[in-house]
């Protein structure tokens, strides 16, 4: 043990405790190497690089945690970087440790089996103000494993401090296990680990076990600490969790093996805890489950792992992928799920686990291929966690492959089964899924009831995907995007998106991460800025972690963006790059999308902005939206065929083909209220208004105008057809009303054209007027903060 003593702070090593006086925290494990090298090392500047490599070998997004750890440090120390006791910063250099009082105490201490499981006991022992509990949320997932009992008899211990009653119409917690190894060759077991235990578990019990990961996300939107230790706090946790069952654990390094140290609580107090001593963790995963279930007077199963790997080696490397799946993404996971099934190649959780990665990487083909394996096998597939699991993850591929046919097979039979189970955080994954179905479908209303059943299903935490999912302005990157959900407050989610990406970086969980920065990217209620930082680091994040799906519509999204900024020219990297991509996938639609943004970004930069048409622009725009119209004649969903149609109508518009403009904005026009967009019917209707006042058709101006939805620009040409008609009196009294309802789109030129309307009253003259404002220079941006808007032209230099 090595006691580092400073000021009044007394830091142990062995346990990453930090007292000061009569108070006590544990560290996160890369603040507590932080501090144990800075300290080592003091006396001198310690250089960035030398920091990182000491602390973060092999380690993604290094440099943010560091400052992350550096900031952690100086607020348990109670200073700041401008007033620094303990810690310096040292401009374009590192860091300095200054407490030259600062001393190393090394006690060796050896512990026998007998004596770390006597220590751990007395140390859950409850007194009053004591608050036993390390912790470290982390995010888990499904497996069930065979496993050995060979370390049972000499190195299981266990107390009970108050036998439990028989536990009836409740919930069991597997909160988070905390690695403290101090070993990164051991962060396997924490999302690992876990998992086995909750899913063993599950199979040993008729009662739900509540998902690691939904504790764990718990955790992180009420900011507790990594190693919660306040029994209170966990006692509040069951409560919000309905349930009353806690089971946690640490895992330690004795001498050359390993200890599972665990502890349950109910909702006032510790009920037992115990240790186990093993070389191998998961082989001694069948004697700690029976031993648990044993203490809680459970209904003990005959069989707790329904699926089991045939050897420790795919067993881990299962567990590593779990691990790497949700912090390093789906590539890394990829390889050491391959790697388990080559080692137990009849092994169905690593088969679904490897398609779901497939899946995620736009390997659709192997993905659909493993998962009708899996599906041709069903009936030997006993765990319904596993069956409901496969279904959710193939109706999700056949969505994105729009067989929504198929999508809905999938899932009912996957709610059918769940029918029988007590599994509502499965459930609700398989109603979220349904309502992605339902948006496809164009049933926004089901859509929603959908989301409110599943978000009370698994209550109070809702999944942060879904937040990622449902919070976010809902288009895709094309006309879709003027389709605003009356049901979502965009203003409201962006707080919560915020404070979702909090809960993803304290989870280390880059997916998600990820997912985030896109949804804020695409919620116009932040700054410009905020938005494209945002969806760069999202294209960032999906570039590491492998994600080539979530890349794509993180690329498209981003050329979308700078169109509605009139900055088209930029959308071009981010195109060629989508380009590139989707050429290793088999998805016509999203095909569709890219070549769409294409037309759209030429035809952008051909647009008359006052300073003339550029028809080489327009010439190319016309081409590529008529190719789209060609060569995707059979994707069905979406609007991107009623978008080709109008933005063609624009080009044409533009190239002054104003009959042919006509044509296609019409057609688009059809489109759109077949689909129920009802933002891009107002906008097809406003251009059929403006070609028809290019064709000088002034009556039939009127007549639209008259049964269309009103808005400033179809009053303008409206007054403008009044007046051409010499009924000076109704064009002034319409654009003076318009004024009156639109004052913030009122503009200069506006007041030009009602003064000339005021004099033609009087006079009964008709004035010669400038052409009217053409729709072509707004998309939606009207709706969009445009704070910090020159951000965007920083690009341009």
């Amino acid at each position: 043990m090595t006691l580092y003593k400073f000021s009044n702070f007394t830091y142990n090593s062995d346990t990453r405790e930090l007292k000061n006086n009569e108070t006590s925290i544990y560290l996160r494990k890369k603040v507590a190497d932080v501090l144990c090298y800075l300290i080592e090392n003091k006396g001198r500047v310690i250089g960035k690089e030398e920091l990182l490599q000491a602390v973060w070998i092999q380690a993604d997004y290094r440099e943010n945690s560091l400052l992350q750890s550096i900031r952690e440090l100086r607020k348990l120390l109670g200073e700041s970087s401008k007033d620094p006791v303990f810690i310096r910063t040292v401009h374009m250099k590192g860091y300095e440790w200054l407490h030259k009082e600062t001393s190393i105490l090394v006690e060796e201490m050896p512990v026998t089996d007998k004596a770390l499981t006597h220590d751990l006991i007395q140390a859950t022992k409850p007194t009053p103000n004591r608050k036993p509990f390390p912790l470290i949320p982390l995010f888990a997932a499904a497996i069930i494993i065979s496993l050995f009992t060979l370390f049972y008899a000499s190195n299981f211990s266990e107390k009970d401090v108050t036998k439990p009653p028989l536990i009836q119409n409740t919930s069991i917690v597997v909160f988070p296990f905390v690695n403290d190894t101090r070993e990164d060759e051991f962060q396997w077991l924490e999302l690992g680990y876990s998992d086995m235990f909750s899913q063993g578990l599950r199979k040993m019990t008729a009662l739900p076990v509540i998902p690691t990961y939904v504790t764990q996300g718990v955790m992180a939107q009420q900011k507790l600490d990594n190693h919660l230790k306040d029994s209170d706090k966990i006692a509040k946790l069951l409560v919000e969790l309905r349930a009353n069952i806690a089971i946690t654990a640490t895992i330690t390094k004795d001498e050359s093996d390993l200890r599972f140290n665990y502890s349950i609580y109910n909702t006032s107090s510790m009920i037992a805890s115990g240790s186990i001593r093993f070389p191998n963790l998961p082989s001694s995963l069948p004697v700690l489950l029976s031993q648990i279930v044993k203490q809680l007077k459970l209904n003990d199963r005959d069989d707790p792992l329904a699926i089991k790997f045939n050897n420790k080696e795919a067993q881990q490397d299962y567990a590593k992928g779990i691990q790497a799946l949700l912090t390093k993404g789906a590539r890394l996971a990829n390889n050491y799920f391959s790697a388990s099934l080559l080692n137990d190649p009849k092994s169905k959780v690593a088969k679904l686990k490897l398609a779901d990665t497939f899946y995620t990487m736009g390997k659709w083909h192997n993905a659909q291929q493993l998962y009708q394996e899996l599906l041709a096998d069903i009936n030997n597939i006993e765990d319904p966690y596993i069956t409901t699991a496969l279904y959710n993850s193939f109706a999700n591929l056949m969505l994105e492959k729009n067989d929504t046919e198929k999508a809905a097979q999938l899932l009912t039979s996957g709610l059918v089964i769940l029918k029988k189970y007590s599994m509502p955080y499965r459930k609700a994954e398989l109603l979220r899924t349904k309502s992605h179905l339902m948006t496809i479908l164009g049933n926004n209303v089901q859509r929603h009831q959908l989301l409110l059943q599943a978000d009370q299903l698994s209550q109070p935490y809702v999944s942060l995907q879904n937040e990622a999912d449902s919070l976010y302005y809902l288009g895709s990157p094309s006309n879709d995007g003027l389709e605003i959900d009356p049901d979502i407050n965009l203003r409201q989610n962006k707080k919560k998106l915020t404070l979702a990406l909090d809960y993803y970086q304290q989870l280390n969980n880059k997916t998600g991460e990820a997912l985030t920065y896109l949804a804020m990217g695409q919620n116009y209620y932040f700054d410009v800025p905020t938005r494209l930082n945002a969806l760069k680091t999202a294209e960032e994040l999906f570039r590491a972690t492998g994600n080539d799906i979530d890349l794509l519509d993180t690329l498209n999204y981003q050329a979308y963006f700078y169109i509605q900024f009139h900055a088209g020219a930029l959308a071009t990297p981010a195109l060629n790059l989508a380009d590139r991509i989707i050429k290793q996938i088999d998805d016509p639609k999203r095909k569709q999308r890219i070549e769409f943004l294409k037309a759209f970004a030429v035809l952008d930069q051909g647009i008359n902005r006052g300073d003339g048409v550029k028809s080489e622009y327009i010439e190319r725009a016309i081409a590529k939206f008529n190719d789209n119209l060609t060569q995707f004649t059979q994707v069905q969903t979406g609007s991107v065929k009623a978008d080709s149609h109008y933005l063609l109508g624009w080009a044409y518009s533009e190239s002054k083909q104003h009959e042919k403009a006509l044509e296609h904005i019409i057609l688009a026009l059809e489109l759109y209220q077949q689909l129920g967009y009802k933002a891009s019917i107002i906008y097809a209707e406003t251009s059929i208004v403006e070609e028809n006042l290019r064709l000088k058709r002034w009556d039939n101006v009127i007549k639209l105008t008259n049964n269309y939805a009103s808005n400033h620009l179809t009053n303008r040409y409206k007054a403008r057809a009044y007046y051409e008609l010499n009924q000076y009196t109704k064009a002034w009294d319409i654009l003076r009303a318009s004024k009156a309802k639109y004052q913030e789109r009122w503009t200069h030129q506006d007041n030009q054209k009602l003064s000339k309307y005021s004099k033609s009253v009087k006079s009964e003259i008709k004035e010669v007027l400038s052409p009217e404002v053409s729709s072509h220079l707004v998309y939606c941006e009207a709706l969009w903060n445009t704070d910090g808007l020159d951000f965007i032209m920083l690009d341009t230099k």
